[in-house]
C-alpha cells in the first residue's frame, strides 16, 4: 500500500512535467513564430536539455514533498487513532 503511494506520487508527477515539457515547447514554437524577424537569436529559442533536466528534478522534489507525507500517514492505524478520540 505505502509503496503504491509513491508510485502514484511519482506517476502523476511525471506526467505532470510531461504535459508541462510539450507545452513549454509548443510554446517556443510558437513564439519564434509570432515574434519579428528582428528580435536578435529568436530563431535559437528552444526547450534544451536544461528544461528537461530541471522538470525531472521537479518530479523528485515534487514527489517527495507530496508522497512522503502521504506514505508516513498510510502507516498510522487507522482504528487506533479513531478509538483514541
Amino acid at each position: 500500500m505505502r509503496r503504491q503511494i509513491l508510485t502514484e506520487s511519482l506517476v502523476l508527477a511525471s506526467l505532470g512535467a510531461l504535459a508541462a515539457t510539450v507545452l513549454a515547447r509548443w510554446s517556443a514554437r510558437l513564439l519564434r513564430t509570432a515574434v519579428p524577424a528582428t528580435l536578435p537569436r529568436a530563431e535559437q529559442m528552444i526547450v534544451g536539455w536544461q528544461v528537461v533536466a530541471a522538470a525531472a528534478i521537479i518530479i523528485v522534489v515534487a514527489t517527495a514533498a507530496c508522497g512522503l507525507p502521504a506514505w508516513r500517514a498510510a502507516r498510522t492505524d487507522v482504528l487506533t487513532v479513531l478509538r483514541a478520540e
